[in-house]
C-alpha cells in the first residue's frame, strides 16, 4: 500500500497525510479492535455476573423454600410425635403386625391422621416393620387412582429405608405416586430401643413447585436467555426438569457444534459458566453463555442461558460510538497533521524543489531560504552548499576544459611534426635493413669461404702431420743405420785384428815349423797358407771398412739431412697448425660476424616495425588529439548553459585565459 503511495503523484503533504492517515487508521482499528476485545470480555464478565447474581437469587429462594421446608415438616414431626407416638410397641395378632401408638392400635387408624392433616395440612403414614420391611398400616396419602397407600411399603432402595433400619431419620425431597413431598421420616422405637417401624410427615409441595417451575420457565435473560433445570444424578440425570420448550427430555449425551456432550460437563460441576456452540436447524450456529449451579437438596442443576450475541450486542452500540469517535479524531488528527505537515515540511521542500529545478536547467544562482535547524533546515543547507559546489565545479570545469582545448591542439601539433619526424626514421630503417641484408650476405659468404679454408686447412694439416710422422721414422732409420754401419765397422775392426794376429800367428806357426824342420814342414805350409789366407782377410777388411767409411760418411750425412728435413717438417708443421687456428678463428669470428649481423638485420627490421607502428601511433594519438580538442570544445559549449555567480568577471577571464599565447612545444 506503501509502495503504491509512493509510485502517486501527489504532492508530498498529501502523500505525508495519507501514509499518517492510514497509520492513524491502522492504530486506531487496532486499538478499537482491542477496545472492542476488552469490551467484550467486560460485557461478557459483567454478563456472566450478573447471570451469577440472578442465579445466586434463585439459588437462594429455592435454599430458603427449602429450609421453611424442611423446618415446617420438622416441627410437625415433633408435634405428632409428642401427641401420637410418644410410646410405641408391637403385637403379633395372627399373621400380621399390630403397631400400638401410646396404647392405641394404629393399623387402619385413618382417621387419627386426616385429623391430624386437618390440622397441620401434612401428610402422614404410620409404618410397622414386618420382616425387614416398612409396610404402611395407615395413610392419608393417596394413591394414583385416588384409595390410600395402605399396604405399600417403603422402597428398599430409597436412603430413607437404609437410615431408618439403623434408627435415623431421613428428611429431602422425594416424589410418591406423582406428587412432591418435603418428607420426614422418623423411626418408632419400642421400650428397647429397638425399630419396629417409622413415622412419615411429607408437606405436599407439587403446587409450590409447579409455581417455582413456572416462575422459573417465564424468568428471561435479557431478550431471548431462560432459566432451565437439570436432574443431577441418579437414573434420570440429564433429564430436563424445567425448560421452555425441551420439559422432559434427557440431555445427557446431547453434544454441542464441535462434538463435546456439554450437558455432562455442566453436570460435572457444582457450578461455573459454560460457553459452547449449538447448531439450529438451518444448520447456523450459535453460541450461547450458560451458568449454572448444583442445588443438591433437591439434586437440581439450575442453570440460565443466554445468546452471546444478545449480550454482546449491547456493546455494539459502544462500538459504534467508539468507530465514530475513531473516524472524527483521525480525520480531525489527519487535518492537524498536513497543516502542520505543508507548513513545516511541505513548503521549505517545495522551495528546495523550486532550486533544484532552476539548478537542473542551468541556474546556479538561485539558493534556497533556510528558516529551521531541523532535518529540513538542513536538506535546504545542503541543497544551497551544493548549489555553491556546483557553482564552483562548472568555475573549474570551463577552466579546466579551456585548458584542455589548448592542451589538445599543441598535442596535435608537437604529434604533426612527430609523424614527419617518425616517417623520415621509418624511410631510413628500412634503407639501414636493405643495407644490412646485403651485408650479411657478403658475412655469410665469406663466413662460408673462411669455414672452407678451415676445412682444407685441416687437411693440410692431418698431411703434414703424416708427412711429419714419416720423415721422423726415417731420421729414425737412418740413425738405426748409422748405428748398424758403426757396429759394422767396429766388427770390421775386429776382423782386421783377427786377421793381424793370425798373420802373426802364422808367422810364428812358420818360425816354429821351421825350427821344426822336416817334421813342421806340413805345419808350415798350413802356416803359409794361413799366413795368406790371413792377409787375404786384412786386405778384404781394408776394403770392408773403406766401404763401410764411406757408407758410414754419406749415412752421417743423410742422417744430418734428415735431421734437417725433420726440423724443417717440424717447423712446418707447427705454422700450418698456426694457420689452421687463425684460419679456424677467422671461420668462427666469421659465422658470429654473421650471426651478429643477422640480429642486428633483426632489431633493425623490428625497430622499422616499431617505427611503422609508432607513426600509426602518432596520428593516433593526433586523431585523439583532435577529437579531444573537439570534446573539450563541446564541454565548454556543454557548461555555457550554467548560469553562474558573478557571470560577466567570470567570462571574461576565460576570455582572457583563452586569448593568452601559448607556445607550443614539439615533442622529441
Amino acid at each position: 500500500m506503501f509502495e503504491k503511495l509512493r509510485k502517486t503523484k501527489w504532492n508530498l503533504g498529501v502523500k505525508l497525510s495519507l501514509a499518517t492517515l492510514l497509520t492513524v487508521a491502522v492504530i486506531m482499528m487496532v486499538l478499537m479492535f482491542v477496545i472492542n476485545m476488552r469490551v467484550t470480555s467486560t460485557i461478557q464478565q459483567r454478563a456472566e455476573m450478573d447471570m451469577q447474581q440472578s442465579m445466586d437469587m434463585v439459588y437462594g429462594f429455592l435454599a430458603s423454600s427449602d429450609q421453611d421446608l424442611r423446618e415446617r415438616t420438622q416441627r410437625i414431626t415433633k408435634v405428632f410425635q409428642s401427641e401420637h407416638a410418644r410410646s410405641a410397641q408391637t403385637l403379633d395378632v395372627g399373621d400380621r403386625k399390630v403397631l400400638l401408638l401410646n396404647g392405641a392400635s394404629a393399623n387402619g387408624d385413618n382417621a387419627l391422621l386426616d385429623r391430624f392433616q386437618t390440622l397441620t395440612t401434612a401428610a402422614s403414614t404410620v409404618f410397622v416393620l414386618d420382616n425387614g420391611k416398612f409396610k404402611s398400616i395407615a395413610s392419608t396419602v393417596e394413591l394414583e387412582d385416588g384409595n390410600r397407600a395402605v399396604g405399600a411399603t417403603i422402597p428398599e432402595e430409597l436412603e430413607a429405608h437404609q437410615l431408618l433400619l439403623q434408627g435415623k431419620e431421613y428428611l429431602g425431597l422425594i416424589k410418591l405416586f406423582g406428587k412432591e413431598f418435603m418428607a420426614h421420616y422418623s423411626p418408632l422405637h419400642d421400650a428397647n430401643k429397638q425399630v419396629i417401624g417409622a413415622v412419615f410427615i411429607g408437606m405436599d409441595f407439587s403446587a409450590f413447585l409447579e409455581s417455582i417451575k413456572k416462575t422459573l420457565r417465564e424468568l428471561k435473560v435479557g431478550k431471548d436467555g431462560y432459566y432451565f433445570v437439570m436432574q443431577t444424578s441418579g437414573p434420570q440425570r440429564g433429564t430436563i426438569l424445567v425448560h421452555p420448550r425441551v420439559e422432559g427430555d434427557n440431555l445427557w449425551e446431547r453434544q454441542d457444534a464441535q462434538g463435546h456432550k456439554y450437558i455432562q460437563h455442566m453436570l460435572g460441576h457444582d457450578r461455573g459458566t459454560h460457553i459452547y456452540d449449538v447448531l439450529n436447524k438451518d444448520q447456523s450456529v450459535r453460541t450461547m453463555m450458560t451458568t449454572f449451579r448444583r442445588f443438591a437438596p433437591w439434586d437440581w442443576s439450575i442453570a440460565t442461558s443466554v445468546n452471546e450475541s444478545e449480550i454482546l450486542a449491547a456493546g455494539k452500540q459502544l462500538q459504534l460510538i467508539f468507530i465514530v469517535l475513531g473516524l472524527l479524531s483521525i480525520l480531525t488528527l489527519t487535518g492537524a497533521i498536513y497543516w502542520v505537515l505543508r507548513r513545516t515540511v511541505v513548503m521549505p521542500l517545495y522551495k528546495g524543489l523550486e532550486v533544484t529545478e532552476a539548478l537542473a536547467k542551468g541556474d546556479l544562482t538561485q539558493r534556497a531560504p533556510v528558516h529551521s535547524e531541523d532535518e529540513i533546515g538542513k536538506l535546504l543547507q545542503a541543497i544551497n552548499r551544493t548549489a555553491d559546489s556546483l557553482d564552483g565545479l562548472i568555475r573549474t570545469v570551463q577552466q579546466k576544459a579551456n585548458g584542455v582545448t589548448l592542451a589538445s591542439e599543441e598535442i596535435a601539433r608537437g604529434n604533426a611534426d612527430l609523424a614527419n619526424r617518425t616517417e623520415s626514421s621509418a624511410s631510413a630503417l628500412e634503407e639501414t635493413a636493405a643495407a644490412m641484408e646485403e651485408l650479411g650476405s657478403t658475412v655469410r659468404h665469406n663466413a662460408d669461404n673462411a669455414t672452407t679454408a678451415d676445412t682444407l686447412a685441416r687437411q693440410a694439416q692431418q698431411v703434414v702431420n703424416s708427412s711429419g710422422q714419416t720423415v721422423t721414422a726415417l731420421v729414425e732409420t737412418m740413425s738405426g743405420i748409422n748405428q748398424s754401419s758403426q757396429r759394422i765397422a767396429d766388427i770390421i775392426g775386429v776382423i782386421d785384428g783377427i786377421a793381424f794376429q793370425t798373420n802373426i800367428l802364422a808367422l810364428n806357426a812358420a818360425v816354429e815349423a821351421a825350427r821344426a824342420g822336416e817334421h813342421g814342414r806340413g805345419f808350415a805350409v798350413v802356416a803359409s797358407e794361413v799366413r795368406a789366407l790371413a792377409g787375404r782377410s786384412a786386405e778384404a777388411a781394408k776394403e770392408i771398412k773403406t766401404l763401410i767409411q764411406n757408407s758410414l760418411d754419406e749415412v752421417h750425412s743423410g742422417n744430418a739431412r734428415a735431421t734437417e728435413a725433420g726440423n724443417s717438417m717440424q717447423q712446418a708443421i707447427e705454422e700450418i697448425n698456426k694457420v689452421s687456428r687463425v684460419i679456424s678463428e677467422i671461420s668462427h669470428a666469421s659465422t658470429e660476424q654473421s650471426n651478429g649481423v643477422g640480429q642486428v638485420a633483426e632489431a633493425i627490421t623490428s625497430m622499422d616495425q616499431a617505427t611503422q607502428k609508432n607513426a600509426a601511433l602518432v596520428e593516433e594519438v593526433s586523431a585523439a588529439a583532435q577529437s579531444l580538442s573537439v570534446q573539450a570544445n563541446e564541454l565548454l559549449q556543454a557548461v555555457a548553459i550554467f548560469k553562474l555567480r558573478n557571470q560577466g568577471m567570470h567570462s571574461s577571464q576565460l576570455r582572457a585565459g583563452s586569448a593568452a599565447p601559448q607556445e607550443p612545444r614539439l615533442l622529441p
